[in-house]
């Protein structure tokens, strides 16, 4: 999971009090290692529903031991405290005194019902008080308890002049601004990962966002209702891609008809004009209107490499028109071939369309999340046929036409050819950016149009005109005899006497003209192919995966948050409004809004099944029937957190 930079900065010097493994026999919590106790592990891994017996915690890895103290974090509510050496010094008492305790000491503090619960009421309460004040009271309150365990059970007076100097030592860090200026470090380092991935980006500092761009190219889908994105381990849909989708589908200037992406290779037609010359790069909607949307990025790039290639060896020859292409050896085993090869074609001028398409797209969708799981590429073949200074389109229907035999190859074979062309795996990244943006778009989740284009990956696509590409091939076979006139014979014979100083008289003439055969020689024709074509990138065929009901995609995969989504401020507190909120308009943050769990601040929904309701300090909170449950458990439950830590 992608964790921020305030829980990053607190957790270093709660890991450096912590310190490494120890079993002391005094010790309520067992077995600790790095601050993790075995007593705190095994009731974290019951609560994720994972059945024991539990790992030790001396064999738990550096990630386990990050991804313990994250959830804790999370679980309860630390991250909803503002100021940050107040977070700090809450989520160390948390760790070392267990959340119980650290909950009733903040509630003494604000003055507030302690319950031991840490929700909405406390958590509004600590962000309204003066921090300093807060920060002195709560150490004192701390300082208190350990008087108390002390004073209730002398096993445990080995620990208090530890306790006391990691209370003084936190205390101090705050005052000295030791927690703000690591926080403040981690800040200033982010922006130099960010410019080395997009220098070329419209904003010369580089992407302006919370996490690493090396995360936000692992995209595999969209929760709706958090309004995050959903990432996978290994690189799939590339983020500048999906912005750039984004970028046309949000452009306030165009029109919904235009919000497609295509590319295509167009000759340009010259009247009178015999021979195609040249060819010139096109880009929709940017043709439609007339001006740049996707031509200088990186996904116009893509299109055209991946097009080019494809005419390249859809005409079997290099870019240069003479060397042939060399297919690899396992591509001419599965019977990969030029277009030409494939059939017999009586066309002495062949001009052929060929179109890369996503054919059909699969994806998963449970509830308000969604995961584009696979896209399958194909080639489509048309022959063009030229009408005055115009082409037209004509569909390759006929299994026996060779154009069609090629697209019907290529498709086929089409993961095996991107095994030894990577174009080709970066052109199914594009077409699941385009089907995952589409659908982000349709289904309402904000966007702000600025904060994209910063996304926009832009590159250098220059010239939009090039050389067209064709393939010139003598015909033996078509040799046509050419005989000589009986006036041609004449002239030679007369240029032969001149030639040799002889007099051109009749009978001089006569005589070379009988010399000279009827057979003039051969015409050799050639036949000349043509290559062109495009890419649409827009699937109409969308496919919801067959899945297994006993496998739950979705519940191994992260989340993190959108970094272009649009910002908004808390009515009630100005801090800033969670995503998911903001996606359905609200007005207020998860503590004060009115449709939030009182204990986990997650909203509820009508998918909820009955929701309870609970008077706390003679306001009337909701509560998600689980976490009513488990506040009822904290409220009743008399134990102490000693055993904790």
């Amino acid at each position: 999971m992608v964790k921020d930079d305030k829980f990053y900065a607190c957790l270093k010097y709660i890991k450096e009090s912590e310190g490494g493994d120890v079993n002391h026999k005094s010790d309520r919590g067992g077995a600790t290692r790095q601050g993790v106790s075995q007593n705190a592990y095994n009731l974290q891994q019951k609560e994720l529903g994972n059945k024991g017996p539990y790992k030790s915690v001396f064999d738990l890895k550096a990630s386990e031991i990050e991804d313990f103290y994250y959830y804790q974090y999370k679980r309860y509510n630390v991250d909803k405290i503002d100021d940050i050496n107040s977070r700090y010094l809450y989520y160390d008492a948390l760790i070392l005194q267990g959340p119980g305790k650290a909950a009733k000491m903040a509630q003494s503090v604000c003055n507030i019902k302690v319950d031991g619960c840490f929700g909405k009421n406390s958590i509004a309460s600590v962000n309204s008080m003066n921090q300093k004040d807060f920060q002195l009271k709560f150490t004192n309150q701390r300082r208190e308890h350990f008087n108390n365990i002390v004073k209730n059970n002398p096993t445990q007076k080995v620990f208090f002049k530890g306790w006391i100097n990691r209370v003084d030592r936190i205390l101090s860090q705050i005052q000295n601004g030791t927690i703000q200026q690591q926080y403040n470090t981690i800040q200033n380092q982010r922006p130099l990962q960010q410019d080395k991935f997009n220098q070329s980006a419209q904003n010369p500092k580089g992407i302006d966002c919370s996490v690493d761009v090396s995360v936000l190219n692992r995209i595999k889908g969209v929760n709706r209702m958090s309004a995050r994105f959903i990432i996978e381990s290994q690189e799939n849909i590339i983020m500048s891609d999906l912005a750039t989708v984004l970028s046309v589908l949000h452009d306030p200037s165009l029109q919904n008809q235009y919000k497609s992406i295509q590319f295509s290779l167009d000759p340009i037609i010259l009247p009178n004009q015999e021979e195609f010359q040249q060819q010139q790069k096109v880009c929709w909607p940017d043709a439609y209107v007339d001006r740049n949307i996707v031509q200088d990025t990186e996904l116009a790039t893509i299109l055209f490499d991946a097009d080019y290639l494809l005419k390249l060896m859809s005409l079997g020859v290099e870019a240069d028109g003479k060397t042939p292409f060399n297919y690899p050896q396992e591509l001419q085993q599965l019977g990969l071939k030029s277009c030409s090869q494939m059939g017999q074609q009586k066309q002495q001028r062949l001009l052929c369309r060929f179109w890369l398409v996503p054919q059909q797209c699969f994806y998963s969708q449970i509830n308000n999340k969604y995961l584009i799981d696979d896209i399958k590429v194909a080639c489509q073949a048309r022959q063009m046929e030229r009408v005055g200074n115009n082409l037209q389109d004509k569909i390759c229907q006929d299994v026996n036409d060779s154009a069609y035999q090629f697209a019907a190859k290529f498709t086929q074979i089409y993961d095996t050819i991107a095994k030894y062309y990577p174009i080709f795996n970066r052109l199914k990244q594009l077409f699941k950016a385009v089907a995952l943006g589409r659908w982000m778009y349709e289904n309402n989740i904000k966007a702000n149009y600025q904060e994209i284009l910063r996304f926009c990956k832009k590159a250098n696509n220059s010239p939009k005109a090039i050389p067209i590409l064709k393939y010139e091939k003598l015909g033996e076979e078509n040799k046509t005899p050419i005989y000589f006139t009986q006036a041609e014979k004449l002239q030679v014979a007369k240029d032969y006497l001149k030639e040799k100083g002889h007099p051109t008289t009749q009978n001089y003439i006569d005589q070379i003209v009988k010399q000279i055969p009827d057979l003039k020689g051969y015409s050799v024709s050639s036949s000349v192919q043509y290559s062109q074509g495009g890419v649409n990138t827009h699937c109409q065929n969308m496919i919801e995966s067959k899945s297994d009901p006993k496998v739950d995609k979705f519940i191994n995969l992260e989340e993190v948050e959108i970094p272009f989504f649009p910002s908004k401020k808390c009515s009630a507190c100005n801090r800033m409004i969670e995503n998911h909120l903001s996606n359905l308009n609200q007005n207020q943050c998860s503590i004060h809004n009115d449709y939030t769990c009182y204990l986990c601040l997650e909203l509820i929904t009508n998918q909820d099944s009955n929701p309870k309701s609970c008077v706390i300090n003679n306001y009337r909170y909701i509560f998600h029937q689980s976490c009513y449950n488990q506040y009822e458990t904290i409220i009743n439950s008399n134990q102490n957190d000693e055993d904790w830590n």
